[in-house]
């Protein structure tokens, strides 16, 4: 096994509070040191990730991305396409979690360079469990770039 040289970070772009406020409860029950950064909008989010990829070394970087498609101003699409489409920020996997099981909007994700896409539970317990195995799969199993 490997030693973590970091913390871990999840960046969560989602503008419903509640629903930011159950990511956090449920991540920080698997792992109260992981680091979580919300930002409220896609425009927020590529600023801030910009500004990190310029400023910062890569290993700076977040090591997941949590996106709901439905943003004010900016949407999740062009967030998404955006982020995929830039040669430094597309190394980080992209899990869209969002309230729609539209057949189109999963394709196009897909199509768009999107890792996954969960659709959000209405229920307090299918969210958490979803999370869970969010959590386990993306922080415990799967290996990131930089070795992290």
């Amino acid at each position: 096994m490997y030693q973590t040289l970091r913390k871990r970070q999840l960046l969560v772009i989602d503008d419903s509070d509640e629903d930011c406020a159950l990511i956090e409860r449920s991540f920080s029950r698997f792992n109260p040191t992981l680091e979580i950064v919300r930002c409220y909008d896609g425009d927020q989010a590529l600023h801030l990730l910009h500004e990190t990829s310029v400023t910062l070394p890569r290993s700076s970087l977040p090591d997941l991305i949590l996106l709901d498609l439905n943003l004010p101003a900016m949407d999740g699409f062009t967030v998404l396409a955006q982020i995929k489409t830039s040669p430094v920020l597309r190394q980080i996997p992209v899990v869209i979690l969002t309230t729609s099981a539209n057949p189109d909007a999963i394709t196009r994700c897909y199509q768009d360079g999107a890792n996954s896409y969960l659709v959000k539970s209405l229920n307090v317990a299918g969210f958490q469990q979803t999370m869970h195995v969010l959590y386990r799969y993306w922080f415990e199993v799967v290996c990131h770039p930089y070795g992290r």
